[in-house]
């Protein structure tokens, strides 16, 4: 796994993009003691939503020192909004294609929040491209 570290002072600006990115896209969401390397088992994690929706991630107040990261998930059957307290350090990780496939924030506070949002393999009923733009998009433009 490769990873690279935002500084503090990108977390608002790559926050807004990422939601508006993958906004809709099915996430899980866990907390616990990661290692480097996954695909490894975290040592303790509790997994707070499975598949949901993105809604947003944000920065917690949006200007001035960041305090907490809101992240939000759901439909209309389950809503997950987990803040993350004493955020200390957010890294945005790629396991397959040199995509962007985990965002972790580590919390000064308490255990590391782990958001996968690895799109689903395509399935030959599925494009996974844009057709107005070609681009790769789960989204048209």
């Amino acid at each position: 796994m490769k990873s690279r570290e935002l500084s503090r002072a990108e977390w608002g600006k790559f926050f807004d993009c990422f939601s508006r990115r993958f906004r809709g896209r099915a996430v899980t969401v866990e907390l616990g003691e990661f290692s480097e390397a996954p695909p490894a088992a975290p040592a303790r994690a509790d997994r707070l939503a499975d598949g949901l929706p993105l809604i947003g991630v944000t920065v917690e107040p949006p200007r001035g020192p960041v305090g907490s990261i809101a992240v939000m998930a759901g439909d209309a059957h389950r809503n997950v909004v987990h803040f993350v307290r004493d955020p200390c350090r957010v890294r945005v990780a790629q396991m397959t294609n040199g995509e962007d496939d985990l965002l972790i924030i580590d919390s000064g506070a308490g255990p590391t929040t782990r958001i996968d949002f690895r799109r689903p393999a395509a399935t030959p009923d599925v494009d996974p491209f844009c057709e107005s733009c070609g681009e790769a998009s789960e989204k048209k433009c």
